[in-house]
């Protein structure tokens, strides 16, 4: 009996999640004749203009795709070997790995970098310019400007489903042991 009202009370608390995650991403449109990010009342969220050679998308996600290749496109739920790096738009790095494997989730940044990730596929590189308020949804970063982007490097090396991805993690592993065996 605990667990089935265990797992309604989850159920639910997701759903309302989902609810409340949906109706705000859904207020928000890019105004480009302002280049400003703003709400369903036409209040700004945030004020980033468009940077020299970057496209725009309706949700204020800006752009560039450095190659882009043939094939599928990264979807939700795939698993994705990746480099990334970001910082802000003043230099301050804030993360760097590469051949990053994870699970691509709709919580990404808080969704905020999906809608260019959708864009890629296999060997594909861009450069993403996200307003710090959408990467940073609670409390913006003291090391973070007031108006300032964050920008993504991205370059997707595999787009796998989960059977590839829990091959690709075993090879890895024991890649690793013959490495650990011969130093």
């Amino acid at each position: 009996m605990y667990y089935a009202t265990t797992k309604y009370y989850i159920s639910f608390f997701c759903f309302l999640l989902f609810i409340s995650c949906a109706s705000e991403t859904s207020s928000k449109h890019f105004d480009s004749e302002k280049n400003t990010l703003l709400d369903s009342n036409n209040d700004v969220k945030q004020n980033l203009e468009l940077r020299d050679g970057f496209s725009v998308t309706e949700n204020g996600l800006q752009y560039k795709i450095h190659s882009q290749n043939e094939g599928n496109k990264a979807k939700i739920n795939d698993f994705l070997v990746a480099d990334m790096a970001y910082e802000t738009e003043s230099g301050h790095k804030i993360f760097s790995k590469k051949d990053l494997s994870f699970k691509y989730s709709q919580q990404l940044f808080g969704g905020a970098i999906n809608e260019g990730i959708n864009m890629m596929s296999n060997g594909d590189s861009a450069t993403f310019i996200i307003p710090a308020s959408k990467v940073y949804q609670k409390k913006i970063p003291n090391f973070v400007k007031e108006n300032e982007g964050i920008v993504f490097q991205v370059k997707i090396h595999k787009i796998l489903d989960q059977a590839a991805y829990k091959k690709e993690i075993r090879n890895r592993g024991q890649a690793s042991k013959l490495n650990d065996k011969k130093s």
